[in-house]
């Protein structure tokens, strides 16, 4: 009986977990920012690219003596510094950048703009 105890606790912490989690961003990132609206912009392609790095990188890396945790940081950090940089020069502005986003955008921090408002539709009666 305790080992349902302990299940259904773990489950419902992990369910509040998730909605306080959703709760915090929703009371302090909901604002525009143009970083975040670049990264949203980029998430798709940085999606689809970084597999192939993290599987060439740590294979180049692989007899590295150093440690685990270093050669970890190494391939993240390098796999994030190619994947923005190949979406800002390669992708952005680019048919890749219509084909995967819809459109193509401008390279300029300063051209993004905030999302469109929602339109709320009226409901006749």
């Amino acid at each position: 009986m305790a080992k349902w105890l302990i299940i259904s606790i773990r489950s419902l912490s992990c369910w509040l977990f998730i909605f306080g989690i959703t709760g915090l961003f929703l009371r302090y990132a909901s604002n525009h920012s143009a970083r975040m609206r670049y990264v949203s912009d980029s998430s798709y392609w940085v999606y689809l690219f970084h597999l192939p790095l993290t599987i060439i990188i740590p294979g180049l890396i692989a007899d590295w003596n150093i440690p685990g945790v270093l050669k970890f940081l190494f391939v993240m950090s390098t796999t994030i510094i190619i994947c923005f940089a190949t979406y800002h020069y390669f992708v952005r502005s680019t048919f890749i950048g219509k084909f995967l986003n819809g459109r193509s955008y401008s390279k300029k921090l300063s051209d993004i703009q905030p999302a469109a408002p929602k339109v709320e539709l009226a409901l006749e009666k």
